[in-house]
Order: structure tokens, then C-alpha cells, then sequence
């Protein structure tokens, strides 16, 4: 089955990186819009309950009111403050998501897949893919009407 795709692009240094916890590492990132400012954004499937991460600064770019909240990851406890209608454009993707702005030690553009997107979700950092399932119904191939049944044979 196809699935839609979105392209990743590998960096040997991090555009937004704070410090030298990724130093040396080979990076994917994803171009991501919210409020129609581009960014690419760190693949981290280790943010929790959180899909899209952008640092303090950048919550100027909603006129929306915002909400407080606390981010628990490995790395600590940050406060957060949470736009729950944020537009992002990804790909051929578009929509109404959940971005949250605070700031940590990590990198300050980052997003979950696992979290942003309520399909299945695939990451190929082989060939630089992410990979969503189609949220509607393929129509399955019917069999002619003279095949009644089907046969294997040895």
C-alpha cells in the first residue's frame, strides 16, 4: 500500500543545537510551517505527550491564547505554554495541531511524529522518508464474477 511521505534531509551539525550533547552526530530534520514560518525541525520520538516543540521566543506567532503547562522528560521539568489550535503546514499536510513553546537544554525546534500524527506512522532514515497511512479506506479489488473461488497450487 502507498503511503504519503514526507522528506527528511541529515546534517552533520544542528541548525538550533544549544550545546555539545549532539556534537558529531548525523541529524534528521523536517521542514515544518506553524503560522507560516518555516524551521526545520529535530526528529525526537523521545519528547513525551508533546508532537511539536518550539522554543519560548517563538510563541509571538500566535494571536491565540495560550495555556500553561509543565513538560516532564528525562532531562527535567520545564513550563511550557501550549497553543492547542497552532497551524502547520507539512508537505502536502496541513491543519490545526497542538504546539508547545518552552525551553530546555535540547534542541529548540523539534517534533514527535508518534505524537503529532494520529495515523501510523513510519520513519525510513534510510532513504530519508516519513511515511503516514492513508486515514481513509482503500477500495479492495474485486475478484470476476466467474472466479468462485481460488486454488493454490504446488
Amino acid at each position: 500500500m502507498k503511503l504519503f511521505d514526507l522528506y527528511l534531509h541529515t546534517e552533520s551539525a544542528a541548525p538550533h543545537n544549544k550545546g555539545a550533547y549532539y556534537q558529531n552526530e548525523i541529524k534528521n530534520y523536517i521542514p515544518i510551517s506553524i503560522e507560516s514560518d518555516e524551521d526545520e525541525y529535530f526528529i525526537d520520538t523521545g519528547l513525551q505527550r508533546v508532537g511539536i516543540k518550539l522554543p519560548y521566543r517563538e510563541a509571538r506567532r500566535t494571536l491565540r491564547p495560550l495555556y500553561a503547562d509543565t513538560v516532564v522528560s528525562a532531562r527535567g521539568q520545564f513550563p511550557a505554554i501550549v497553543d492547542h489550535s497552532a497551524i502547520l503546514s507539512c508537505g502536502d499536510r496541513g491543519g490545526s495541531y497542538t504546539a508547545y513553546y518552552y525551553d530546555n537544554d535540547e534542541e529548540d525546534f523539534a517534533m514527535n511524529p508518534f505524537n503529532l500524527f494520529t495515523q501510523d506512522v513510519l520513519i525510513d532514515f534510510i532513504d530519508l522518508k516519513l511515511y503516514l497511512k492513508p486515514t481513509y479506506n482503500i477500495p479492495k479489488r474485486k475478484l470476476p464474477e466467474s472466479v468462485t473461488h481460488i486454488t493454490a497450487s504446488r
